[in-house]
């Protein structure tokens, strides 16, 4: 797990985002027809097992809102005002 004494400025999730492995018979003894478990994300309290295409969805998710978000910025669409601001 990262850990920084300035996390508070990344976001409040900063700290306690890690990932673990899945290991022992839960990582071995799985059904070859499914996507296998790899293992689990956590975030906060939360925890959340993950096969690889999962993890796959979630990054292609999360690069798709940093690429929205930059996008948004340059074009001053993040206001209240305008453009495509959700409460």
């Amino acid at each position: 797990m990262s850990y920084h004494k300035n996390a508070g400025k990344y976001g409040k999730y900063w700290n306690s985002i890690q990932f673990e492995l899945l290991k022992g018979p839960r990582a071995t003894n799985q059904i070859v027809d499914t996507s296998p478990l790899v293992g689990s994300l956590n975030i906060g309290n939360k925890q959340f097992e993950l096969t690889i295409t999962e993890m796959n969805r979630i990054i292609e998710e999360l690069e798709d809102a940093k690429h929205r978000w930059k996008v948004a910025k340059s074009l001053g669409q993040l206001e209240k005002t305008n453009g495509t601001y959700k409460p």
